[in-house]
């Protein structure tokens, strides 16, 4: 599938571009709502935490919405256990993603290597050993993290090939919406 844009690929798969469109107006009526625009720091806020809380929630790191509320806003620490650990990487890594989109996602355009890096290091620094952060797995080297009982990590070449395709993702044009 050489030359082919894999995203538009994806947007012409049956459902997926009423969907997009469906999540568009959505995004536009929510956008433009009054309590939208007079509160934007607090939904901005509201924003993080459900987006830490689901990113946390897929490592199998499931602690309640208002428990990941009070931590994002300063009220209560997060607990000293994996959970909690990996709920505050997912908080960093989600507060330098909006870092990373704030010009358009420039950077991320510009350097996605670097980007990703950037979004390691937010996620699991002070979880990994140092020289673990920040950069893909190599040889026969296995993912520790943070134990949650999830299934093991894909090996090191899988990971690096998909990280491969991810990058190469990031800096290909597309024609998809």
């Amino acid at each position: 599938m050489t030359g082919a844009d894999p995203l538009v690929t994806l947007a012409g798969l049956p459902g997926v571009a009423a969907d997009v469109e469906a999540a568009r107006q959505a995004c536009e009526k929510l956008r433009w709502h009054p309590a939208m625009r007079r509160r934007s720091a607090q939904c901005r806020t509201e924003a993080t935490v459900w987006a830490a809380r689901g990113s946390a929630a897929l490592e199998g790191a499931r602690l309640p919405v208002t428990l990941v509320r009070d931590a994002v806003m300063g009220v209560r620490e997060l607990p000293d256990d994996a959970a909690g650990r990996v709920v505050a990487g997912a908080t960093r890594a989600v507060a330098e993603a909006e870092r990373l989109s704030r010009d358009g996602g420039r950077l991320v355009r510009d350097s996605p290597r670097q980007s990703l890096v950037r979004l390691h290091v937010a996620a699991v620094g002070g979880l990994l050993p140092d020289d673990q952060v920040g950069r893909p797995r190599v040889g026969d080297e296995t993912a520790r993290g943070v134990d949650l009982a999830l299934p093991l990590a894909v090996s090191a070449a899988e990971a690096a090939q998909r990280l491969d395709a991810l990058l190469a993702l990031l800096v290909t044009p597309t024609r998809a919406p």
